[in-house]
């Protein structure tokens, strides 16, 4: 317990200030104070802050709030370290600025949060030599126990200056944002980011990993505990800059995202990883709206978009249940990709898993795009998409099924050292209507088509334009394979294959009216 005004308080420290350097050897050191219940307008400058554990720029641990109060000067510890607070719960209006360096739940403002972050920024540097690192926040963790709604603020109009490195769970602004619940009575349960942003490099050794957040998930007690009411979102947010891992699960904005993305977007920065790669999201269990990616994208493995590397939504609902799902409505992505397989301009893979029948399940593609070059070195290579498909518990549960493309289109050239492989989409298993690919030829080995590789339906008021090569069968201007083709076209380009070749399509197992080539 060691802290420049108190190492230890049982009461709220209000209009107080420490200035020098603190420095402890064991946990529970802080700027101001070591250890207390609550923190207002207070500070702490000119000078750092180093300790073992539980150590922050002001207040090592608060049980309570830390309001309006600001510290400045680098922060040195092991675990729970945060430029403002070590381990805490409610922060309003507070800030922090300085450089950080720990190990386990290392952030520029928080090293673990309890609740909601409000109105607050760091700036710096923020280094962590293990897991759950934040730009913001290193980990935000929040225990649910009620039966009433309750929505709990992640981090709102808030804010992260600085590069970030870490192993895993890294985010530009936080490493993990969980919930575990403890009650099976749960009537509406959010988590959000809101209004909030991150500016920086972020990097990463292991899996998730983000340019706003590394991962967002969440637990419960028992599989007895419904889960059906529980959101995290991440709302109007972005970052700027480059983000990168050696791993899996990486994203422009997310790594990882068990919730909705809406009005979010990622700029001035390449995204790199292994798998599950995305330009604003590496992986998500929902919907994706009016957001954007900017920038090159590279994975070394497969699941690889300019916007999203896996789309994937569960569905357990009950036959009484009709839903529709947003894979990407009103986004686009700009900037080339490219990874082994399920590669996509817009998105890798998007997929379904049916637990029950449903009475409608739709999973749609709407008003959305991709620009650039499209390479990959496996199956399913697209311009907006790699591939969509759907499992299930049983084969009676899919007769409602749809995954759609709608009003979408890419511009640039498409290539892969395999199969299935469009100007729109590789493989897509629904209809497509009103899409079309411009500006770039298309390339391939089998089932290689000018918008559509394999289409398992209908193919409407859509086009294509450019050369159409491969070296295999089912080579088609339009579709290599598909089934009913409906006042669509393919125009100025030249068509090549082995067998079953067509300007239009290289095979068709329905009817084709009005369309021309």
């Amino acid at each position: 317990y060691v802290g420049g005004l108190a190492g230890y308080t049982a009461g709220t420290v209000t209009g107080s200030h420490s200035e020098g350097i603190v420095s402890g050897t064991g946990n529970y050191v802080g700027g101001l104070v070591g250890y207390g219940v609550s923190v207002d307008s207070s500070n702490h400058t000119k000078g750092d802050v180093n300790g073992a554990g539980y150590v922050g720029g002001l207040i090592g641990q608060v049980s309570s709030s830390v309001t309006n109060s600001y510290s400045e000067g680098n922060v040195t510890g092991t675990i729970y370290v945060g430029g403002l607070i070590g381990n805490g719960a409610l922060i309003t209006a507070s800030s922090a600025k300085g450089d950080i360096n720990g190990q386990n739940y290392v952030g520029g403002l928080a090293g673990q949060t309890t609740s909601s972050v409000n109105n607050s920024s760091s700036e710096g540097d923020v280094t962590g030599q293990g897991n759950y690192v934040g730009g913001l926040i290193g980990l935000s963790y929040y225990h649910y126990s009620g039966k009433f709604n309750e929505t709990v603020m992640t981090a709102q109009n808030s804010f992260a200056i600085g590069n970030v490195k870490g192993k895993g769970y890294v985010g530009g602004l936080i490493g993990l944002d969980s919930i575990y619940s403890s009650s099976n009575g749960i009537k509406n349960l959010v988590k959000r980011i809101s209004n909030s942003h991150s500016v920086g490099n972020v990097i990463g050794k292991d899996k998730y990993v983000g340019g706003v957040i590394g991962k967002s998930n969440y637990g419960r007690c028992s599989f007895s505990c419904s889960d059906e009411n529980i959101s995290l979102q991440t709302l109007s947010s972005y970052h700027k800059g480059s983000i990168e891992s050696d791993s899996s699960y990486v994203g422009g904005v997310a790594g990882y995202a068990r919730g909705i993305i809406d009005s979010t977007y990622h700029i001035d920065g390449n995204v790199s990883g292994n798998g599950y790669v995305g330009g604003l999201v590496g992986y998500v269990s929902s919907t994706v709206s009016n957001s954007y990616s900017e920038g090159n994208v590279t994975g070394a493995s497969s699941y690889v978009g300019g916007l999203i590397g896996l789309s994937y939504y569960h569905y357990n609902g009950s036959d009484s249940s009709a839903i529709a799902i947003m894979t990407a409505q009103n986004s686009y992505a700009t900037g080339n990709v490219s990874g082994k397989g399920y590669v996509g301009g817009l998105i890798g893979l998007d997929s379904i898993y049916i637990s029950y029948r449903p009475k409608t399940l739709v999973k749609k593609i709407s008003n959305s795009h991709s620009v650039g070059h499209v390479v990959g070195k496996d199956k399913y290579v697209g311009g907006v998409l790699g591939k969509s498909n759907y499992g299930y518990y049983s084969s009676s549960y899919i007769s409602n099924i749809s995954l759609q493309i709608l009003s979408s289109y890419h511009k640039g050239s498409i290539e892969s050292d395999s199969s299935y492989v469009g100007g729109v989409a590789g493989y897509v298993s629904g209809d497509v209507d009103s899409t079309y690919h411009v500006d770039g030829n298309v390339n391939g080995s089998g089932y290689v088509g000018g918008l559509i590789g394999l289409a398992s339906s209908s193919v409407k008021n859509s086009y294509s334009e450019g050369d159409v090569t491969g070296t295999g069968d089912y080579v088609g201007g339009l579709v290599g394979r598909g089934a009913a083709i409906d006042v669509s076209y393919h125009d100025s380009g030249i068509v090549s294959g082995k067998s079953y070749v067509g300007g239009l399509a290289g095979y068709t197992a329905g009817t084709v009216t009005g369309s021309h080539s």
